[in-house]
């Protein structure tokens, strides 16, 4: 078996544009197990079973695609640069079907952005029809929302209506406390996540304890597969495999995604002191904390008057909420998301060896760039990756987009952590093979590898490139 800083990667010609189908997708996932030399005993019968090393029958296998909303943001894009290609996961479920030899459980689930209508996101994923599909067969896919908070909008971002989606039973809470990278930031008090209530955050993250809320079923499985989507992003440069983790935390207010005010203020919101951001910050925090809509519709009224001012007098900064290369909040959480999901037990105690095994699958086949990854460009890159390690995979992937991995905060910080590693191997031993040279060689040396040059976001521009 390879070891877990081997990265493969595959190309592939012409897709296919229709999912719910089959198309070459599935057939570049069996050639890049194949290029892994999975079961190679086996490899040309109906025996064959590449994922058999992995899974085995009566696992609980979680399936973790990149689900976010059930439409995309930029009218006319791509919807597949939004969300992990129906096609993989298809394939993905084949296998671990097959490995499992129809005894065990498979489970697909996500936590999309508090807005997503999970129902409509299933059906354009053809998550149904999977899931119907299998159930003729007598197995039984459970597809699982892992939001505990949904909220509906109106058109004008007035919040219209805020419930608990699932029973609070359901969510297990993984006590990182002193183990975690935020452990010692006297700022926890202005840690934030946009649109939710910072006051949950305040009880989770302090200067006593550093918690993270995952649904219980993410715990109980033996094998979790990511199938995270290459996109831009603004808040951590990139999102791939590490930042997918994400998606298994059911309460969003347990995640710092940035630290509020200025980097001269202690914070990392934005770059310079600025009295309108700061009002324009505010008006965001109580908006979310009021039901009354006449109170939201006001607030409403003055973050576009304060934004407008920029054209009398433009902010010294372009930077908002913590999207930009100056966020090292994000970072720090998405760190602690990959050592929770690794050595995090049942109760969500961090033990000393790893406590499921983590595969990823990652779709870089419509990818996103620019304003990712809501607002993300589609980019036809017309890849697929395999691997065992998340930092690993996200190296190979920034080099893919053209991005220098070490200007990447979260990917500096993943090198450092010795207690909980993400890591089991030296940063810069990170090994590529491709279906054109398939013995892997050193990253540095991957000369074949392609380089699509992504366009970063715009608070990355200038500060991520190579």
């Amino acid at each position: 078996m390879e070891k877990s800083n081997t990265i493969f990667v595959h190309r592939i010609d012409d897709p296919g544009r229709k999912a719910c189908q089959d198309s070459k997708i599935d057939a570049a996932i069996s050639a890049i197990f194949h290029q892994c030399g999975y079961d190679s005993i086996n490899a040309d019968s109906p025996n064959w079973n590449p994922l058999g090393d992995f899974i085995k029958p009566n696992d609980k296998v979680l399936i973790k695609p990149n689900m976010v909303l059930e439409k995309s943001h930029q009218p006319g894009e791509d919807y597949y640069s939004v969300v992990t290609h129906p096609d993989i996961i298809r394939a993905v479920v084949k296998y671990v079907f097959r490995a499992l030899d129809g005894k065990g459980t498979i489970t697909i689930g996500d936590a999309p952005i508090n807005s997503a209508d999970f129902n409509r996101l299933c059906t354009n994923m053809c998550l149904l029809d999977l899931q119907k599909e299998y159930a003729e067969k007598g197995f039984i896919i459970n597809l699982v929302d892992f939001r505990l908070l949904i909220i509906h909008k109106d058109s004008n971002g007035v919040i219209t209506n805020l419930k608990d989606e699932h029973n609070h039973s359901d969510y297990v809470e993984i006590k990182m406390d002193s183990n975690s990278t935020l452990n010692g930031n006297e700022k926890y008090k202005r840690f934030r996540v946009t649109e939710y209530d910072h006051t949950v955050m305040k009880e989770k993250h302090n200067q006593s304890v550093h918690r993270y809320c995952f649904h219980k079923i993410a715990l109980q499985s033996t094998v979790v597969i990511s199938l995270p989507k290459i996109k831009t992003h603004r808040k951590a440069g990139l999102t791939c495999a590490m930042k997918n983790w994400i998606g298994l935390n059911g309460n969003k207010d347990y995640l710092p995604h940035h630290t509020k005010f200025s980097i001269a203020e202690g914070g990392d919101e934005y770059l310079y002191r600025s009295l309108r951001k700061r009002t324009i910050s505010q008006c965001w925090e109580i908006r979310w904390r009021t039901k009354a809509k006449s109170i939201q519709k006001i607030l409403r009224f003055i973050e576009d008057v304060l934004f407008k001012t920029q054209k009398v007098k433009p902010f010294k900064d372009p930077y908002l909420e913590g999207s930009w290369y100056g966020n090292q909040t994000l970072p720090r959480t998405i760190c602690d998301l990959n050592r929770a999901i690794l050595y995090a037990d049942k109760n969500g105690n961090l033990c000393a060896e790893a406590q499921r095994k983590l595969l990823y699958l990652v779709d870089g086949i419509i990818c996103g760039e620019g304003e990712g990854p809501m607002h993300a460009t589609s980019k036809e890159c017309n890849m697929i990756l395999w691997g065992l390690n998340s930092f690993a995979i996200d190296c190979v992937v920034a080099k893919i987009m053209g991005f220098d991995a070490q200007k990447i905060y979260f990917l500096k910080l993943a090198q450092t952590i010795k207690q909980f590693p993400i890591i089991d191997f030296e940063p810069e031993d990170v090994f590529v093979s491709t279906n054109n040279d398939i013995k892997p060689v050193l990253l540095t040396n991957a000369i074949n590898l392609p380089v699509f040059n992504f366009v970063p976001t715009s608070g990355w521009q200038g500060h991520i490139e190579h």
